[in-house]
C-alpha cells in the first residue's frame, strides 16, 4: 500500500507547502457490494485552515455513531464545484446524495476524527479520504484504504486533496438539548471538541483577530463564529457550525478555564474566566483567552479576547503610528516620579499595547509592578499579577490582598490594568496621594472626559483637580490603513463612470470642510491585491494593518480648575483655544482631537475617508456643525451691532 506515500511525496515537490494529502478515487459503476444509500446524517460545518484549500460551508462532513459505539465514517456532501475547480479538480453538477452503505464501517477508537472516507456525488461517484496530518503515512491509512478496496471502491493515484486540520475532522458531539446548565462532554469526545476550539482560535490569531465571538443561536440549528480583525467584526461562512456542536464545544472548553465562580457552563447567566492555550501555529504561540459570556434573548454569546503571552519585545511607539510631536509629549511626561498617565479608548483600541511600549522604555533600575485581568504582556523585567475580578460586583479578596501588599514591594512604577470599580479607584487615589507613579487605562470617549470617568468610579474630584496628579491624559483609537492598491480620490472623481459624480461631490466636500489639498487622499480598493487578500475575508480587502490616532492633554492649572468644577463645556472651549488656528494638514497636534489626527493621516493618504467617518462621525455632520457654529457667531455679531445701534 505505497499509494498514499507516493501521493504525499509528489505533494512535497509542489510550490505550495506540503499540506495536500487526502486521496481521490473512483468507484466502479456496478459493484457487487453496492447497497441502496441510507439517509444522510445531519451535516457538521467544515471550517478550513488559513492558507490552505478553502473548504466552504457547501462541503460538509457527517459523522454518526455505530451500533457498537464506534465511529461510522460518513461522506462529505458536496454542493459546489468552486473550491475544487480552483485547484484543477473538476466535477459535474452535484446534488444532495445519500450515504453509500458500502462506505459505512466502524474504525478503531484511536482513528476517530483522524481518517474519514468521503463519497462525492457527480461524475463516476468519486470518493476520497480525509486525513489528519499525523496519519498521512502509516499502516492506519493503508488499513482504511484496503477496507475501501475490499468494499468495491477504487483509489485513483491521479488526484489529491488536502490533509485537513482537527477542526474539519471534529466529531459531532452527542448529548441533550441546549437548555440551562450543561455538563461538559468527557473523554475522547471532549478532547476532540477542545482541539476544534484550539483550531478556531489559531485561525483567528494567524489572521490578526483580537477577539472571537461564539454566537450560539438558541432558535436555529446553525450558529456562527465571528472575528474582530482590524477593528471590524467579520463572520466567515467557513466558521458556521451546528448549534449543538458549538454548545458542546463551549461546555467542554469552559471546564478547562480558571477563575470561574460556577463549575458548569450555564447559558442562562453571564460568566467570566481565563483559559491558557497553546496554539497550533508554527510558533506554538502561548495565549491567555479572556472569556466573557452574555446570555441574550436569542443568542448565548461568548467573546474571548486573545492575549499573547511572551514572544517578541514591545512594539515601538513609531510602529504604532504616533506622530513626532506626540512622541515628544510621551517621552517628556515619562520623566520624573509621581502623577498618572491615563489612556482611554474603546475596547480593542490598543491602550495596553501602547502602555506596554511606554513601560518598556523606562530605565532598567525602575521596579515595575502590574496588576491586570489578565496580564496581557509577560515581561520578565516586571512583577506581573493576574487578578480575575468577579462579575457579581463584589470586591475581589485577591485584589484587596495584593493592593495591601503593594507598598511593601518597594516599587517605583505601578501599572493598574484598568480602573473600572471602586476598589481599583481607591488604589489609584492612594497612588496619587502618596506621590507614586501610576500608569492605567479607563474607558472614556475622549481625553477631556477621563477625569469625569475617574470621578464616576469613586476618585474624589479634589484629588483629580490637584495639579500634578494627572500628568497626561490620552485618548487613542485604531483605524484601518489603506493598502498600496487603494485608488486616488482624484482618479475616481475624474475617471468617468456612474459613480464619478458621487466622488466629485465627495472630494468637494472634503475640500470645503478641511480647507486643505486632498490630492493625496486615497480610497480603499474593495477587490484588494495579493498583499491584502491573503486572509480570504472580502470585508477586509483593501486594508493592511491599523494605525493609532490619538489626542493628548497635559492638565495645567486652568484645566485642573475645570476638573474641580466638572465644567465639560469649559473644557471644550479650553481645547479650542489651545488649538488656535492650526490647520488640519499641520502635524502639530496640540489641542487637536483624535478625529483631527485621523483627518491629518487621511490627507496624507494613509486612511480611507470612509474609515474615518465610520470610526468617528460623518463628514456631512461635521459640515452641519460648522454651519451652525458660523450661524451662532454671525448671530452674536448682529446682536452686538443691534445693541450698539440702540444705545
Amino acid at each position: 500500500m505505497d499509494l498514499f506515500r507516493r501521493i504525499t511525496g509528489q505533494a512535497k515537490q509542489a510550490a505550495e507547502p506540503p499540506v495536500i494529502r487526502a486521496t481521490l478515487g473512483t468507484r466502479p459503476a456496478a459493484s457487487p457490494q453496492a447497497v441502496a444509500p441510507a439517509p444522510a446524517a445531519a451535516p457538521v460545518a467544515a471550517p478550513a485552515t488559513a492558507g490552505k484549500l478553502v473548504l466552504p460551508r457547501s462541503m460538509q462532513v457527517a459523522v454518526e455513531p455505530s451500533a457498537s459505539g464506534g465511529l461510522v465514517c460518513a461522506p462529505f456532501l458536496i454542493e459546489s464545484r468552486d473550491a475544487f475547480e480552483a485547484h484543477g479538480l473538476h466535477f459535474g453538477l452535484l446534488t444532495q446524495p445519500g450515504i453509500p452503505s458500502s462506505m459505512r464501517f466502524t474504525v478503531h477508537d484511536s482513528l476517530e476524527a483522524k481518517i474519514i472516507p468521503v463519497a462525492l456525488t457527480g461524475r463516476e461517484n468519486a470518493c476520497l479520504i480525509l486525513v489528519h496530518s499525523e496519519y498521512r503515512e502509516g499502516p492506519e491509512i493503508d488499513e482504511v484504504a484496503a477496507e475501501l478496496t475490499r468494499r468495491g471502491w477504487k483509489l485513483n493515484p491521479e488526484y489529491q486533496l488536502v490533509v485537513v486540520d482537527p477542526t474539519l475532522l471534529a466529531i459531532t458531539a452527542r448529548g441533550a438539548p441546549a437548555t440551562g446548565r450543561l455538563r461538559a462532554p468527557a473523554g475522547k469526545e471532549s478532547s476532540d471538541l477542545f482541539e476544534m476550539f484550539r483550531a478556531i482560535v489559531t485561525w483567528g490569531h494567524v489572521n490578526g483577530a483580537a477577539d472571537i465571538d461564539f454566537k450560539f443561536n438558541r432558535r436555529s440549528e446553525r450558529s456562527q463564529v465571528g472575528f474582530s480583525i482590524g477593528g471590524m467584526w467579520v463572520y466567515p461562512e467557513r466558521h458556521e457550525m451546528p448549534s449543538d456542536l458549538m454548545r458542546k464545544m463551549l461546555s467542554s472548553v469552559y471546564q478547562r478555564g480558571s477563575g470561574h465562580a460556577e463549575s458548569i457552563l450555564d447559558i442562562n447567566i453571564e460568566q467570566a474566566l481565563n483559559i491558557e492555550l497553546e496554539l497550533n501555529d508554527p510558533s506554538r504561540t502561548n495565549v491567555v483567552l479572556r472569556w466573557a459570556s452574555m446570555a441574550a434573548d436569542v443568542y448565548y454569546c461568548v467573546t474571548v479576547r486573545i492575549v499573547v503571552q511572551g514572544g517578541e519585545g514591545a512594539v515601538s511607539l513609531e510602529g504604532l503610528g504616533y506622530l513626532p510631536q506626540q512622541l515628544e509629549t510621551l517621552n517628556r511626561t515619562m520623566v520624573g516620579d509621581g502623577g498618572a498617565i491615563v489612556f482611554s479608548g474603546r475596547v480593542n483600541s490598543g491602550k495596553s499595547t501602547t502602555l506596554d511600549a511606554l513601560l518598556s522604555g523606562l530605565d532598567p533600575t525602575v521596579k515595575i509592578v502590574t496588576i491586570e485581568d489578565p496580564v496581557e504582556k509577560i515581561r520578565f523585567s516586571r512583577i506581573c499579577n493576574t487578578v480575575a475580578r468577579p462579575l457579581t460586583g463584589q470586591a475581589s479578596t485577591v485584589l484587596r490582598s495584593k493592593l495591601m501588599t503593594l507598598k511593601r514591594t518597594g516599587f517605583n512604577a505601578f501599572y493598574l490594568g484598568e480602573i473600572r470599580d471602586h476598589e481599583s479607584a481607591m488604589a489609584a487615589q492612594d497612588c496619587f496621594q502618596s506621590g507614586q507613579r501610576l500608569f492605567t487605562t479607563v474607558h472614556a470617549s475622549s481625553a477631556r472626559e477621563i477625569p469625569s470617568r475617574l470621578a464616576g468610579v469613586g476618585i474624589e474630584r479634589s484629588v483629580l483637580a490637584s495639579p500634578g496628579n494627572l500628568r497626561l491624559l490620552v485618548y487613542q483609537a485604531l483605524v484601518p490603513k489603506t493598502c498600496t492598491c487603494a485608488f486616488h480620490l482624484s482618479e475616481l472623481s475624474s475617471g468617468g463612470g456612474d459613480r464619478a459624480p458621487y466622488w466629485k461631490q465627495y472630494r468637494e466636500r472634503l475640500q470645503r470642510l478641511f480647507d486643505s489639498d486632498v490630492g493625496l487622499v486615497r480610497v480603499r480598493n474593495p477587490h484588494g491585491c495579493p498583499l491584502c487578500t491573503d486572509h480570504g475575508i472580502p470585508e477586509l480587502f483593501g486594508f493592511k494593518g491599523r494605525t493609532a490616532v490619538c489626542e493628548m492633554l497635559e492638565p495645567d492649572e486652568e484645566f485642573c480648575e475645570l476638573i474641580g468644577r466638572a465644567d465639560s463645556v469649559g473644557m471644550v472651549h479650553y481645547l479650542r483655544a489651545l488649538r488656535g488656528d492650526t490647520r488640519f494638514d499641520d502635524p502639530q497636534m496640540r489641542g487637536k482631537s483624535a478625529l483631527d489626527c485621523a483627518v491629518y493621516k487621511m490627507l496624507l493618504g494613509e486612511l480611507d475617508p470612509h474609515s474615518v467617518e465610520s470610526r468617528f462621525e460623518s463628514f456631512s455632520t461635521m459640515e452641519e456643525k460648522q454651519a451652525q457654529h458660523r450661524a451662532r457667531v454671525l448671530g452674536g455679531k448682529l446682536r452686538q451691532v443691534e445693541i450698539v445701534a440702540n444705545a
